[in-house]
């Protein structure tokens, strides 16, 4: 586990006092000695705030929280799937699996992001868009084909990863 948090776990921000009453709770996307970093989408209120912040603005940071993924024991061909905004976490985890054959497979409904970082460690990647603009057309589970993997680890929208966990029941591969 890096000194930020590990793959997958998350961090509740804060910019602001009153309102929106709750902190978000945002991925940790990468994790350096004295620094962490998010990717988030803007989709709210607290989200929108936090988008406006500049250098030097104070900011509440809890975390790490969540168990996050368990990557002690994983080894060969590994698939990292991701709908959405689920990639935010995977830079992290394709950092603590790098020496193994990863292959990222991520789906996004149109604009694709997040996946430079990921190329640049060397993973194959491969991409499906919902309207077909970049990739394949559809999900990210019309890439994925479990008996590949020796692992496959997902993060996404819950019915994405219900039919992830689906699959790899069936092809009786661990999935988290």
């Amino acid at each position: 586990t890096a000194a930020g948090g590990g793959p997958g776990q998350f961090y509740l921000l804060r910019s602001w006092e009153r309102d929106p009453l709750l902190s978000r709770p945002v991925s940790l996307h990468d994790a350096a000695k004295d620094t962490v970093s998010f990717l988030y989408q803007v989709r709210g209120r607290g989200t929108a705030l936090l988008a406006r912040l500049r250098p030097g603005d104070p900011v509440t940071v809890t975390g790490p929280l969540g168990n996050g993924f368990t990557t002690a024991g994983l080894h060969g061909r590994i698939a990292i799937v991701s709908g959405g905004i689920g990639i935010a976490p995977m830079l992290l985890l394709a950092k603590a699996l790098q020496h193994e054959q990863l292959t990222i497979i991520a789906g996004f409904r149109h604009d694709v992001y997040g996946l430079s970082e990921l190329q640049a460690l060397g993973a194959s990647v491969q991409v499906a868009t919902e309207d077909g603009c970049d990739g394949a057309k559809g999900f990210c589970t019309t890439l994925l084909d479990p008996v590949d993997f020796d692992a496959v680890l997902v993060c996404g929208p819950t019915p994405m990863m219900q039919r992830a966990a689906a699959m790899c029941t069936a092809a009786g591969v661990p999935c988290q």
